[in-house]
């Protein structure tokens, strides 16, 4: 007999369904997690050298006084983002909230200028047959250029 929400074959449901968690539980699983995250050898660096765990987004994730802002809006509210930068508030609280954009998780330069190339070659071509707006395909030509 099949299971009836697992049709291909199997009779029964691969994980047993976990038991529902009280929140003092969670909440110290959830420290466990972030506590664990860091490798020991990036806590042993940083104990050695005082330097911070993630510098590539310590520009990033709060901008330094005297560095000028924009505010940007989402769902969750209103945040500061270095006018410097092209992205928006979802991907400003996401280098607040979690390990990205170091070294380990970069693309290769030879992919970003690739993609740069088709983007602009995109907007280009859709400018042209009037599909996008000349003000916004500028700024996207202009951005691929960099």
């Amino acid at each position: 007999a099949r299971h009836p929400e697992f049709p291909f074959g199997t009779s029964r449901p691969l994980h047993p369904p976990r038991r529902p968690q009280s929140p003092r539980m969670l909440a110290r699983r959830m420290a466990a997690a972030a506590a664990s995250s860091v490798s020991s050898t990036a806590r042993a660096a940083v104990a050695r050298t005082g330097a911070s765990a993630r510098p590539w987004a310590a520009s990033a994730a709060a901008p330094a006084a005297g560095i000028s802002t924009r505010t940007e809006k989402d769902t969750m509210g209103e945040l500061e983002v270095p006018t410097d930068r092209y992205w928006g508030a979802q991907t400003q609280r996401s280098l607040i909230n979690f390990p990205i954009g170091g070294p380990e998780s970069r693309m290769p330069a030879q992919i970003w200028r690739s993609f740069g190339i088709a983007k602009k070659c995109a907007a280009q071509v859709n400018m042209r047959m009037g599909r996008l707006d000349e003000s916004i395909g500028s700024k996207i030509v202009a951005a691929a250029d960099e």
